[in-house]
């Protein structure tokens, strides 16, 4: 939904599309929305040792 949506996501959906189809267009922007949640996000509490 996204790629069809915002516009800089939209954007690397279609150029993508173009040159390697449409599942792996939808798998790149699902990584692009991966990375760049987990750089937005706190980081996770230090593990403890049980």
């Amino acid at each position: 939904m996204a790629a069809r949506t915002d516009a800089f996501l939209g954007e690397r959906y279609r150029r993508i599309v173009k040159r390697r189809g449409k599942l792996k267009a939808l798998v790149a922007v699902a990584r692009s929305i991966l990375s760049s949640s987990g750089t937005c996000s706190p980081t996770p509490p230090p593990a403890t040792e049980a």
